[in-house]
């Protein structure tokens, strides 16, 4: 666990090297420390954000790091909610 996070590593292998993702995840309990605020959003408030999942990823890779090696991680985030119905 570090910063309040959990922590899992993938171990993975490419073109003949071993690398690792390191994943950090957990709630976020501090807004402002993950990046919130740096987007000066006009209706940022770390009470709305807080209690929402975190997650950052690492990978580490003894390859040397050009665009062509990276080009191949890709981040991607989806999101799903349910409307909420409106009582009557």
């Amino acid at each position: 666990m570090a910063n309040g996070l959990d922590i899992t590593t993938i171990p993975f292998r490419l073109r003949g090297a071993d690398g690792k993702v390191s994943v950090l995840y957990g709630v976020n309990e501090d807004p402002v420390r993950w990046g919130w605020a740096v987007l000066e959003l006009g209706w940022f408030s770390p009470e709305l954000v807080r209690g929402f999942p975190i997650m950052q990823a690492t990978v580490d890779t003894p390859r040397k790091a050009t665009p062509q090696t990276w080009a191949g991680f890709r981040s991607f985030a989806t999101t799903s909610a349910t409307p909420v119905r409106k009582s009557r």
